[in-house]
């Protein structure tokens, strides 16, 4: 997805948000990726 970065709006996600858009978070390396009918 093609969304322009806003540091100022929190991001609320529940579980079931997470399993309908298929979330990849990487603690180590501070990335989150969101997948959602195949965008990524």
């Amino acid at each position: 997805m093609d969304i322009e970065e806003d540091d100022d709006v929190p991001m609320i996600l529940g579980r079931p948000f997470m399993k309908t858009a298929r979330m990849m978070i990487d603690i180590d390396d501070g990335v989150m990726k969101v997948r959602f009918q195949d965008e990524e």
